[in-house]
């Protein structure tokens, strides 16, 4: 490894594990990545989720934090017990081994801790976690505030980006999009959100670590847009001249999401959407 400083990554071949995975490594931080897929090498550690923590990792050199993003995402009727393993108790042994190092831990919870159906999340007060998957997020953040570790919880928006999870609407455009067929928009597509790029993720992650950012904050794209729009805008880009296809269904709602100011402000949509043609272009 380089002469750097050490963080640990859980999910770092994930999604927004990438990412951050990426930028540390880009600012000269030596990064190891918890994984349950990737083969092991001096970078890369393969965790049995199921087994003890602490008496896995206790090899591994001294670290300055601890990023938790793997997790079980299920936003279905799963019961909350099928999430238990992987959301809380998971959670539980790393929150405990990042304070036996001494470490900052920064965890990945989410803005549907205040309810699904919460048109405007304005504070990290609003909480009704309606959803086995939300109430295990909750009861995460929970465990955390009471071992008082120093940490971070960043309670995320939907997050979109190249090959981004299918459970959001927009991530499918995207992947429609990139196979040059038309995305599909149910109705006006008048919702609004404000839906954050993957990458200003892994840039807040990366600032929470470096200004040693602490307490529960909400993650959230600071461009408020209709869903009509964000899609025309994608087409503009990747499909130009074309336009969503409509299609019947039961309309989104708004859900606009109040972002921390802790942190700096997060790009337009319409850069985040160039970026991700750009990159789309050259893999």
């Amino acid at each position: 490894m380089a002469h750097g400083k050490n963080i640990l990554i859980t999910g770092g071949s994930g999604f927004i594990g990438k990412e951050a995975t990426a930028i540390f490594r880009k600012n000269g931080w030596n990064v190891i990545v918890v994984s349950r897929h990737m083969e092991p090498d001096n970078t890369v550690i393969k965790l049995d989720y199921a087994q003890p923590i602490k008496a896995q990792l206790h090899e591994i050199p001294p670290i300055e934090a601890i990023v938790h993003l793997a997790a079980a995402v299920d936003l279905s009727s799963t019961q909350i017990d099928q999430l238990y393993q992987s959301n809380v108790n998971l959670v539980t042994e790393l929150a405990k081994f990042s304070q036996s190092r001494n470490a900052h831990f920064i965890f990945a919870s989410s803005a549907l801790v205040a309810g699904k159906g919460a048109k405007v999340i304005a504070s990290v007060d609003q909480v009704m976690p309606d959803l086995p998957y939300a109430k295990s997020k909750w009861m995460a953040e929970e465990i955390i505030r009471n071992i008082g570790l120093t940490h971070t919880i960043l309670r995320i928006a939907g997050v979109f980006g190249l090959q981004g999870p299918s459970h959001l609407g927009l991530n499918k455009a995207i992947s429609r999009l990139l196979d040059k067929n038309r995305p599909y928009q149910v109705g006006a597509g008048r919702a609004k959100r404000n839906y954050i790029y993957v990458k200003d993720v892994a840039e807040i992650i990366y600032e929470a670590v470096i200004e040693k950012i602490e307490g529960t904050h909400l993650i959230a794209g600071h461009e408020v847009k209709s869903i009509a729009d964000m899609l025309q805008c994608l087409c503009d880009t990747f499909l130009p001249g074309r336009s969503p296809e409509i299609v019947e269904g039961l309309p989104a709602e708004d859900q606009i999401i109040l972002p921390s100011n802790a942190f700096s402000c997060t790009r337009s949509f319409d850069n985040a959407v160039h970026d991700l043609y750009i990159r789309s272009t050259s893999q």
